[in-house]
């Protein structure tokens, strides 16, 4: 959050006072490489001046190579503004390489795929505004074993097959030995000791459920793991028995079905497997949108109407949940900002030489077509 305090009594121009008001949110480390600013209008509004006089401040701070302006990205710091502005850093950052979990972002199922690129649209986003490469690579022997190159930041994703096995030991140990910048996005507690950028799934899940609650639905039922060799799985079912509980609600057994990880026809096959344990629950709580499109369209089959006779929500927020008919409601998590954040962090830890803090991200709840409300509010 930048502070800019301007002073019309004095006799030093306001565009000239703007210039310097950025240059020192620069200096003490508030506005970082590659970090878009406000539009001339925005800015204008918000100090109550002359949009010309935002647009001089930044021509000038552009000229001094401080700022770049590019039509489609705005106008952001620029690479060099730390040097520009008459400080020197002892790293520069010129390329980002993600740890995806697959050579080929096509290998990644699509039920996982939208992380993976969420995450790279951001890093994109604001390394080519500070002028840094993006590439990804399956797993990271493939980086430790000649070391990164000089002014190489990784970032490592939750990813299929990724993550899960013994060598994640290994791999934190080499990673802490050759004092890599790392920075673990949607990992958990899996890179101890380095950055993290993560959000609460055991909340998201609260979050969604209690809406449900809200709703009015009584006796809500669940679809999805229960547990497997990741803790995600185990802390979806937990989270969703947890609020049951506190609404004073019952989790009711015949309601719960499990399964592996997702495969295609599963959580089709799942629900109607419900439809036949009488009585029907008034909702169901599905653990990703893709399965709980498919438990609608069981439903439907059986010519159970969504939400009018069995409330459906999700978890993901993926773009085709949003564009189901009818409207799937669900918890979503912005992939696409943690990605900004990750490249931010290795743009800062690369000027500033210091590890940069933890970042837990928010999650949102989308409210579709699939639930309605049977109370009065």
């Amino acid at each position: 959050m930048i502070s800019i305090t301007l002073d019309q009594a004095v006799d030093k121009p306001i565009y000239r006072q703007l210039a310097q008001a950025f240059i020192t949110e620069i200096r003490e480390g508030r506005l970082r490489s590659g970090e878009k600013l406000p539009s001339e209008t925005d800015l204008a509004t918000t100090l109550a001046i002359n949009p010309y006089t935002v647009s001089r401040a930044y021509e000038e701070l552009a000229k001094q190579g401080v700022l770049i302006q590019r039509r489609g990205l705005g106008t952001r710091v620029a690479p060099e503004a730390w040097e520009a502005v008459g400080l020197a850093r002892e790293c520069r950052l010129r390329k980002i390489t993600v740890v995806t979990g697959a050579g080929d972002l096509s290998a990644i199922p699509n039920f996982e795929r939208f992380i993976t690129l969420g995450l790279i649209a951001g890093l994109t986003e604001v390394a080519e505004a500070a002028a840094v490469e993006v590439r990804w690579v399956r797993e990271l022997t493939s980086i430790l074993p000649s070391g990164p190159e000089a002014g190489e930041g990784i970032v490592v994703q939750h990813a299929p097959g990724f993550g899960y096995g013994h060598m994640d030991l290994d791999w934190t140990m080499e990673a802490h030995r050759r004092k890599l910048q790392l920075v673990a996005v949607g990992c958990q507690s899996r890179w101890p000791g380095f950055p993290t950028i993560n959000y609460d799934r055991h909340e998201a899940v609260k979050i969604v459920c209690r809406h449900l609650i809200e709703c009015g639905y009584r006796s809500i039922g669940f679809i999805g793991e229960l547990g497997s060799s990741s803790a995600i799985p185990c802390i979806k079912f937990l989270a969703y028995v947890e609020t049951l509980r506190e609404a004073g609600l019952d989790m009711i057994a015949r309601h719960v079905l499990g399964g592996e990880c997702y495969r295609p026809g599963q959580a089709h096959r799942a629900a109607i497997e419900l439809l036949n344990r009488k009585p029907l629950p008034d909702a169901i709580f599905v653990d990703t949108d893709y399965k709980a499109i498919e438990v609608i369209c069981a439903l439907q089959s059986r010519g159970i109407a969504t939400p009018q006779d069995i409330g459906v929500a999700g978890y993901d927020g993926v773009e085709e949940g949003q564009m189901f008919d009818p409207p799937l409601t669900t918890v979503s998590v912005d992939w696409k900002e943690m990605g900004r954040r990750a490249a931010h962090m290795l743009l800062d830890w690369s000027s500033h030489g210091e590890k940069p803090e933890n970042i837990m991200m928010g999650t949102e709840l989308l409210i579709g077509k699939t639930t309605l409300c049977k109370v009065e509010k």
